[in-house]
């Protein structure tokens, strides 16, 4: 049936009244349609623009199929020519960019503004070849039926059936066919629009949510790596409100496992800004995040590059006395280290806003840190962010999230201004967190100023340790047990580290590993020492640049406690040998005091015996 029907198609293509330029048109529009990559304003303007020119809808459908073959398969060239073209009329796009109802069309994807003049050229290229070919086996039709012999040959039976078959009835004629009308914008076509924009403005409103929601699982997923899920999704125009329920992040390197879980999620918007696709939250409340948890069922890998090549490993310096390179520990902790990482590439993007805002120029990505972006996103997901002028993509003004749980405890954290684009916004982002007992941590992030020196404070008091600290095979000591206070207060720059501290270990207990040594002493002379100390203070520095962070310890500090714990060890020591010898002492006169006593008993008893003649 669906052969019959494609049959029938191609006939009355050939057969039909479509010119050359409604068939182009068709083809072309139909292509420039599927070079539209992601879901925006864009995709209904072509939806309106195919309803109402006059274009060929069966050549449209191939145009279309052609289109989204070729988004995918051409989406590195539709970036280069993306790129090209922004860069070149920057101004232009800035200006359509942040532009009310036009901002959501998309105009800051590479692809998208690459695809849309690639369409026209091999479209309307292909379309006209198409026109020109139709049109030429038409006229030949037309001439072969003119003839006697094809009249004979109509009045058969076989051949009435034959062109029902392929046609579907009777055929129009030459005269017929040139008699019609040929309009450039179809007669119906602005009903059309009208009718169509209702209806799929009422569906959009009913299935908003939906949408949404598959949009928003969509992005993060490609952000992450491994799949996002979101149990529920509300979204209220009226009150500028979204709440979100149950958002799943698996965790990329164990798809058993969420790297986060969170339950509930609720945002304040400013409905106004998002006509020009900006979103200004007025507060985001987040509450109950977990961390490691097992999903119901494993997540899908989504990440389009296979294991990194591993690097060659970099000559390391000798460290100076007192100096560890963190480096070598933040390798062996992944966890630790990615946040590090995405830390450090946070305070590079921002430095680089920074100084395109001094120097008035817009912030430009290269097109080789685009294609390093592009290897996990992929280049249809890739945006200008350089088009962003006056106003942030997005713009959280407060963020309160409650129960952050870990293993133990649960911690509260609030963030002001946190934002896409921070020199934009002119304010710097405050984040404060603790747990209402022993932790409390807040930073000052400058990251709208140029070479700016942010600030961060991280003190615990008396904590009781519930886990050991093991730093890992190559340290020779296990601290295990005890009370611990921490007191961190520095600046950080995009450029180097200054984070002075202090350590306190109260009720220390420490093991050292079988075969290790430390400040030359064998393991069980280095455990005796060290637990003697009961206490210990460590003073250090986190310093250096982010490419080469090292640890400084305060030896001084340390040796001096060390040295009095040599002593007080030596003392006990030396008083448990003199308890020893004392003990051993006393059990010798107890031994001969037992001796003598038992020698006078038998002497007595002999004398008894003898007086009484026994």
């Amino acid at each position: 049936m669906f052969t019959l029907k494609l049959l029938r198609k191609i006939g009355k293509i050939l057969r039909g009244g479509a010119t050359t330029r409604e068939i182009m048109l068709g083809f072309m529009l139909g292509m420039i349609w599927g070079l539209i990559p992601g879901f925006n304003l864009a995709q209904f303007l072509m939806l309106f623009l195919v309803l109402l020119l006059n274009a060929n809808f069966g050549f449209m459908l191939m145009g279309l199929l052609a289109g989204t073959l070729a988004c995918y398969g051409l989406s590195t060239l539709t970036f280069e020519i993306g790129y090209v073209l922004i860069s070149s009329l920057q101004g232009l796009f800035t200006s359509l960019h942040n532009t009310a109802v036009i901002a959501w069309v998309g105009l800051d994807s590479y692809c998208l503004v690459g695809g849309v003049p690639l369409g026209i050229i091999v479209g309307g290229a292909i379309g006209l070849f198409l026109g020109k070919t139709v049109v030429s086996l038409r006229e030949r039709m037309f001439k072969l039926e003119a003839s006697d012999r094809m009249q004979e040959l109509n009045d058969k039976l076989w051949v009435k059936i034959l062109l029902f078959v392929a046609f579907g009835g009777k055929l129009p004629s030459q005269e017929d066919q040139e008699d019609k009308k040929h309009p450039f914008f179809r007669p119906m076509g602005l009903g059309l629009v009208i009718v169509v924009g209702l209806v799929v403005f009422a569906a959009e409103f009913f299935l908003m949510e939906s949408i949404m929601k598959s949009q928003l699982e969509k992005q993060l997923t490609r952000a992450n790596g491994a799949e996002v899920n979101i149990a529920d999704l509300k979204f209220s125009m009226g009150q500028g409100s979204l709440t979100i329920q149950g958002l799943e992040v698996t965790d990329s390197s164990d798809l058993s496992k969420n790297s986060v879980q969170i339950k509930d999620i609720a945002l304040d918007l400013q409905m106004s800004d998002l006509l020009r696709s900006r979103a200004v939250v007025e507060l985001l409340k987040v509450d109950i995040v977990e961390f490691g948890m097992v999903r119901a069922s494993p997540g899908k890998d989504y990440d389009s590059k296979s294991k990194k090549e591993e690097e060659p490993p970099k000559e390391q310096e000798k460290d100076k006395e007192g100096e560890f390179d963190l480096n070598t520990y933040l390798n062996k902790a992944e966890e630790y280290k990615r946040f590090y990482d995405k830390v450090k590439e946070y305070l590079k993007n921002k430095e680089q806003s920074a100084e395109a805002k001094a120097e008035n120029k817009p912030v430009k990505i290269t097109k080789e840190d685009l294609r390093k972006k592009a290897e996990k996103l992929g280049f249809l997901n890739l945006r200008a962010r350089e088009l962003y002028q006056n106003v942030a993509a997005w713009h959280v003004k407060q963020t309160s999230v409650s129960n952050i749980k870990t293993d133990s405890r649960s911690y509260t954290m609030e963030i002001s201004d946190m934002s896409s684009h921070p020199v934009i916004v002119g304010k710097p982002v405050l984040v404060n967190l603790g747990d209402g007992k022993n932790i409390e941590a807040n930073s000052t992030l400058n990251v709208h100023q140029l070479n700016a020196q942010n600030s961060l404070k991280v003190k615990v008091t008396d904590l009781k340790r519930k886990e050991d600290i093991d730093f890992g095979e190559d340290t020779a000591a296990i601290l295990r047990d005890g009370d611990m206070s921490f007191d961190l207060e520095g600046t950080f720059s995009a450029k180097e580290i200054n984070l002075p501290f202090m350590l306190k270990l109260r009720n220390l207990n420490v093991d050292v590993r079988p075969g290790k040594k430390v400040l030359g002493l064998k393991e069980e002379d280095a455990e005796m020492v060290l637990n003697a100390m009961e206490s210990l203070d460590v003073k250090g520095e986190f310093l250096g640049s982010w490419d080469k962070p090292k640890l400084k310890i305060d030896y001084d500090l340390l040796m001096e406690r060390v040295q009095k714990a040599l002593v007080e060890s030596g003392k006990k020591l030396a008083k448990q040998k003199i308890d020893e010898e004392k003990k051993k002492a006393e059990e010798k006169v107890r031994k001969k005091a037992d001796e003598k006593i038992e020698k006078a008993k038998e002497k007595l008893d002999g004398k008894l015996k003898g007086l009484f003649g026994k």
